[in-house]
Formats: structure tokens, C-alpha cells, sequence
């Protein structure tokens, strides 16, 4: 939880600071404001005797109001949250999933001198202990190839673009990425409603694990005439 708290309070204020000294070189600038989010929690972590983690997604978008470019889409992930787009209602996969039963971050945590094993319950595990291969914090498993370092996604926002969400695994394990899209297609568009009927449905439908969603609305929403009857 220390973990998860520290990089929930770092992140806007490293992301800004970095973006101010890197420039239009956003992905410099988020690897950098993960290093520090990083750097910063361990040092107090060390002292606190804190071994929490969490995993961490950060998306910033890039607006060109000179130059009449589309907007940019650039997403930081480390770990197993996911970023999604709806185009056109159709779910679009921005993020990639950082977990050990992925070959590419298996075959990353070797190179880094780590090993990759099944757990008890027959998933694939760093170490046989956790199942993300990235992530901020957790520094007694780093020495097992675990790596706080995002990787960078980047994608040109198009007129058909109707909103984004950010979820973390509670919610990709039972509910499909089109499902989420959908789901937040047919709800109130709110700041508070599209996630939480996210949340819910996922509850609804048998998570117990940690469950957290942000929707980031890429349109005015229409307008919405309410009445009352009394």
C-alpha cells in the first residue's frame, strides 16, 4: 500500500517537473519521472523497512495547437494495468501487460539474471513469488529481474476516438477489453459513473482482487436534459 500511495502523489508532480526540463521529448520525460518515482520510494522505503510494490500507468496526451496536428497519446506502463481506447466503439489496445507467463518479459527477467518458474497454482511467477514483472517499489524482488523502467506506447488520437480507460489487472481478469467499451458506452458520461460501473461489473462478476479504473472522456458529452416530476 506505501508503495502504491507514494507513486499516487509523485507521479503528477515528477511528470510535470520532467516535462519541463525534457521538452516535446515526452517519452524522455516519463522514463525519467518513473526513475525518480522509483528512486525516491526506495530511499524511504529502505529506511522504513517498507517492501510494499505497485504496478504504475501514466498517459499524457499532446495536444499541437499551432502546427494543426492530431493529438498524441503517450502511455507509461509498468506492470499489469492496461490502457485501452474505444475508436469507433471498438476496443483498442494501447498498453502491453507486463507478467511472467508473457515470453518477451520472461526472457527480459533471465537477461537481467532473474529466473521465471511456476508457482504452486501453476502460474508463472519471477522468482516463483510474483506474477508482475514490472513495477515501482518492491526493491527485496527487484534483485530477481523485477524492473521499475515503463515501457513507452504512442498513438495518434483520431477523430473516432471516443474516450480512453486505465484498469488495473482486478479488472482485466473478468472483463474483457471490449466489454469494458461497451460498458462504459451505454453509462452516463461522468468523471464517477463510466468507472465505477466498471468496478462493479467486475465485482459482479467474481473478482476479489484490487480493482481500480479511470475514464478519460475524449468528447464534450452531449448534453443531457434532466427533468423532475413532482
Amino acid at each position: 500500500a506505501g508503495a502504491a500511495l507514494h507513486a499516487c502523489r509523485a507521479f503528477p508532480f515528477e511528470v510535470a517537473a520532467a516535462m519541463r526540463e525534457h521538452g516535446g521529448d515526452v517519452g524522455t520525460a516519463l522514463l525519467t519521472a518513473f526513475s525518480r518515482t522509483e528512486d525516491c520510494w526506495n530511499s524511504w522505503a529502505h529506511l522504513a523497512g517498507d517492501d510494499s510494490g505497485a504496478t504504475a500507468q501514466v498517459c499524457v496526451i499532446v495536444e499541437d495547437r499551432v502546427g494543426g496536428q492530431r493529438a498524441q497519446l503517450y502511455v507509461a506502463n509498468a506492470g499489469d494495468c492496461r490502457c485501452i481506447i474505444s475508436r469507433t466503439g471498438k476496443a483498442l489496445q494501447v498498453s502491453h501487460d507486463h507478467t511472467a507467463s508473457d515470453k518477451e518479459e520472461a526472457e527480459r527477467v533471465v537477461a537481467a539474471g532473474g529466473e521465471v518458474r511456476a508457482a504452486r497454482d501453476g502460474s508463472m511467477r519471477v522468482g516463483g513469488v510474483i506474477e508482475v514483472t514490472r513495477s515501482i517499489g518492491d526493491r527485496l524482488l527487484k534483485p530477481l529481474g523485477l524492473s521499475s523502467v515503463p515501457q513507452i506506447h504512442q498513438v495518434e488520437l483520431e477523430e473516432t476516438d471516443e474516450f480512453l480507460v486505465m484498469a488495473s489487472d482486478g479488472i482485466w481478469g473478468w472483463l474483457s477489453n471490449q466489454d469494458v467499451v461497451d460498458k462504459v458506452a451505454t453509462t452516463v458520461k461522468h468523471v464517477d459513473f463510466g468507472p465505477k460501473r466498471i468496478v462493479s461489473e467486475a465485482f459482479e462478476a467474481g473478482s476479489d482482487d484490487n480493482m481500480t479504473a479511470i475514464v478519460v472522456y475524449l468528447k464534450p458529452a452531449p448534453s443531457i436534459r434532466i427533468s423532475s416530476a413532482n
